[in-house]
């Protein structure tokens, strides 16, 4: 009966208010006071069905799932990240993205710089730069204007890892390896462009080694570990064109650093897995620093060579 009484109802409401079946359109039209007793019982009917007081019992016992329904709208509005960062309390850290790309490009340039300064006054012989860039690719972070630490073994043990990561020996071995043959491509590139240290390959080398350092202090100082997902992205093609410009001159020192863009490869896709096994899902770390959270250490170059 609540069903008949409440469409009857909504018929004679539309009805009353459709000026080509009242006469609300016509002169002479019906009162106001005609009108309220039946929006009155219509309204009165509607709330009686079932689907109704579902609804309402719903909206009255559950609402954080309207809250947080309406926080995913309000994240598609324009200006997606800040509409985010409102609606979760996670808001952008742009200072975090400067000081990344500043101490960046001041390691590249301070590594760049005592290059030039060999290259003016001395010729090394091929070997020397070999272990000069075997130095690089184990200590660059020496250079760096933030603390580069490596991680703390328990830190990295509280992490769900997948079951196809390799075992824990396998990193040092692994790294010594790309290391010794970053140095044996390095030096072959250095002969090929003519025994100079300042040519685009051997700088290529010094900007990855810099990303490299940076991403470190992202993943393993500050422990971000949803903004080292594109991090270790940008490593891998850092990485990817530095091969590039070495096999343009020599394919020999490409086919030798080749193996570091595999390894760099199965890093990434690790990262990443990494990041999707401890992402707690509620937005707390996504894909971008956000403030509030550890901020790295500034320090002078050169001065920390243990860590």
């Amino acid at each position: 009966m609540a069903k008949v009484r409440a469409t009857h109802g909504l018929h004679t409401v539309s009805a009353s208010l459709d000026p080509r079946r009242s006469s609300l359109g016509r002169s002479g039209s019906t009162p106001l006071s005609t009108i309220s007793p039946v929006l009155s019982r219509t309204v009165k009917d509607v709330s009686t069905l079932p689907m109704t007081q579902s609804l309402s019992r719903e909206v009255t016992a559950k609402p954080s799932s309207f809250n947080r329904m309406k926080q995913v709208v309000s994240a598609f509005k324009p200006n997606t990240v800040s509409a985010l960062g409102s609606a979760g309390g996670m808001k952008l850290d742009k200072a975090a993205i400067n000081r990344y790309v500043l101490a960046t490009g001041a390691q590249f340039g301070i590594m760049a710089a005592t290059l030039a300064l060999i290259n003016s006054v001395i010729t090394l012989p091929p070997y020397v730069v070999g272990l000069m860039f075997l130095f690089l690719s184990v200590r660059s972070r020496v250079f760096s204007v933030m603390d580069n630490s490596r991680p703390d073994l328990k830190d990295v043990e509280l992490r769900k890892t997948p079951s196809w990561i390799p075992p824990p020996i396998t990193f040092p071995i692994v790294w010594s390896i790309i290391a010794i043959l970053r140095a044996a491509a390095s030096a072959v590139v250095y002969k090929t462009m003519g025994y100079s240290l300042i040519s685009a390959p051997l700088l290529a080398m010094l900007l990855h080694l810099s990303i490299g350092d940076t991403w470190n202090t992202i993943n393993n100082v500050e422990k971000r570990l949803g903004t080292a997902v594109p991090g270790v992205i940008t490593v891998l093609a850092s990485v990817i064109f530095v091969d590039m410009l070495y096999f343009k001159a020599s394919a020999t020192a490409g086919l030798i650093l080749a193996p570091s863009v595999a390894w760099l490869s199965v890093a990434t896709v690790l990262i990443a897995e990494i990041y999707r096994l401890n992402n707690p899902g509620d937005g707390s770390e996504p894909l971008y620093p956000v403030e509030g959270r550890a901020k790295a250490n500034w320090r002078i170059p050169l001065t920390s060579w243990t860590k």
